[in-house]
């Protein structure tokens, strides 16, 4: 003990393990040398405790003492503990102590390898998302054009042994009827609530009957839609009515009429439609706006037919949409004119006495022909334009690769590596592969379209020389010009066959559309023309010609 300190303060040598000289000494005091050995493992800046055994010279003996705090043990004691950790683990004095985390009971992420090459850029076109619950038998709900209902498919509900339909002229009243159980419409709501509750959204406090048919619409499709919803319809009408309270795209702002029926536990409403003016088979389909995709009902089939009446306000509506439509969009046009053709069928007192009570339809009729023409010409020179376009673009890409090829069989740049010739052979074949892809859909997507449109032009040449009732509406002279035009067309390769008596030099013009070069009065020896040309044909695409003999003849 040292007392001559001014402050009176007690000292220890031996405390926490290290050496401390009074200051009232001229000199420290000498520490033993195994004190002096392990003194100078100890980092002036950092203060760190004594782990290792100390050894003193006693006479002849070497004895091994512990560290001051280690207690009387030679070696450090091992901490089991599972609060504290052990002492080569703690902090320095004067930090906190480090928590570790618990094991997570996810599997590690694996890091993707890193690779050279540049990250892709194409892009992914959307998937389109398929028309589901097509069968009546799935579907939910239920739909009644004019309290006429649907039947599943394969059952008979008539006398006759067919399904129920509906035959109606053009511009009739329609009404809708729909039914649909209050527990899907319960379920659909709770489902779009908790959307909206993850996705962050204002979601109402209470739901309602109108919050549960939201979107609900009725929409009249021609029969064979593939899709559903506003852009696919001829015209569609949502329950409710707008929530500005005021009309909108001819919406009136009331709501449809709908109520709620307790003992059937289901929702009930109508909806008041017309007809279409054009001729054809149509169905109302029951489906919500922003689920499309669903359909919750269909009705029955609707048939349009023209009386004898309206033949001519059809006729006109037909050609006024051939003039209002440009470019190759009058397909939908073409097939309605060949409905009209099929359909028409005037009554028995009708004679060639009194034809000119057709004279008018008869020349909207003939307008409509030439229209249809004009559609096929415009179609046939996009086509080949395209082709034309095509084709050189695939003679660019094959001398590309031709002269890639040169370049690498050449040697001229010299000795790489075979894991960057090899990387760079796959690079450099990946983009003519991706451009030949890419100008061989374009291509198809061309000859689909001009599938489309040979066709649609088939199909009105077919009604209008096929139907003996046309002579009303046609001059003889042009149905047999029309036949002669007919005999190019095989339906097994859905395509004409070049037209021989245009000019060969001309590919347009070997193309259906351009009747300029046909003869004017038609004869036999011309339909063996005409005959001989398709034969040529097929024989070029399908490899044989094929015989049109009834199955009675080759018996």
């Amino acid at each position: 003990k040292d007392k001559s300190s001014g402050n009176g303060a007690k000292s220890d040598v031996f405390s926490s393990g290290l050496a401390s000289a009074p200051a009232s000494l001229p000199s420290p005091m000498p520490l033993p040398p195994g004190l002096q050995a392990h003194n100078q493992n100890i980092n002036s800046n950092t203060v760190q405790p004594c782990t290792k055994p100390i050894h003193v010279s006693e006479g002849d003996k070497v004895i091994s003492r512990a560290p001051p705090g280690m207690g009387n043990s030679v070696l450090p004691p091992k901490l089991t503990s599972p609060v504290s950790p052990p002492i080569s683990n703690r902090p320095p004095p004067g930090m906190p102590p480090q928590f570790r985390k618990p094991p997570s009971i996810l599997p590690a992420p694996v890091s993707a390898p890193s690779t050279d090459s540049k990250p892709s850029t194409e892009s992914f076109k959307p998937v389109k998302i398929r028309r589901t619950l097509t069968r009546l038998e799935e579907q939910p709900g239920k739909l009644f054009a004019n309290e006429i209902p649907a039947a599943p498919s394969g059952s008979t509900m008539t006398e006759d042994g067919k399904p129920p339909s509906l035959t109606i002229r053009p511009r009739s009243e329609l009404t809708a009827r729909w039914i649909i159980p209050l527990s899907y419409l319960r379920q659909r709501a709770i489902r779009k609530f908790e959307e909206q509750k993850v996705s962050s959204q204002a979601a109402p406090q209470n739901l309602t009957i109108r919050d549960a048919l939201k979107n609900l619409a009725v929409g009249l499709f021609r029969r064979g839609a593939p899709d559903n919803g506003s852009q696919a319809s001829i015209v569609s009408k949502d329950i409710l009515g707008p929530e500005s309270g005021e009309p909108e795209n001819g919406r009136p702002a009331k709501d449809y009429p709908f109520g709620i029926d307790q003992r059937t536990d289901s929702v009930f409403g109508t909806v008041p439609f017309y007809a279409p003016r054009t001729p054809g088979n149509v169905v109302f389909r029951l489906y919500f706006e922003d689920e499309a995709h669903v359909t919750l009902a269909t009705g029955p089939c609707v048939s349009v037919v023209p009386a004898e009446g309206d033949y001519d306000s059809v006729l006109r509506f037909i050609l006024s949409n051939f003039k209002s439509k440009k470019g190759t969009a009058g397909v939908s046009s073409m097939h309605s004119l060949a409905s009209v053709l099929e359909l028409f069928s005037p009554s028995s007192k009708v004679g060639s006495h009194n034809r000119n009570l057709f004279d008018s339809a008869g020349r909207v009729a003939w307008g409509c022909i030439c229209e249809s023409r004009k559609v096929v010409e415009l179609a046939a020179s996009v086509y080949v334009k395209k082709k034309n376009q095509f084709k050189e673009q695939f003679e660019i890409e094959e001398s590309n690769d031709k002269m890639l090829k040169m370049e690498l069989s050449s040697g001229e740049e010299g000795i790489v590596d075979e894991t960057s010739d090899a990387n760079g052979d796959e690079n450099d074949k990946k983009a003519p592969n991706d451009g030949r892809s890419k100008l061989a859909a374009e291509e198809r997507n061309n000859e689909r379209k001009w599938k489309e449109v040979q066709l649609a032009y088939a199909s009105i040449l077919k009604a209008a020389f096929s139907n003996d009732s046309n002579y009303l509406l046609l001059k003889r002279d042009l149905i047999s010009k029309i036949r002669l035009e007919y005999e190019l067309w095989c339906p097994l390769c859905e395509a004409f066959a070049p037209n021989p008596f245009a000019d060969f030099n001309d590919e347009v013009a070997k193309l259906p559309g351009d009747v300029s070069a046909f003869p004017h009065p038609v004869g036999n020896h011309h339909m063996q023309v005409c005959l001989e040309s398709r034969r040529k044909m097929q024989m070029q695409t399908l490899g044989f010609v094929p015989k049109f003999d009834s199955i009675a003849s080759v018996i």
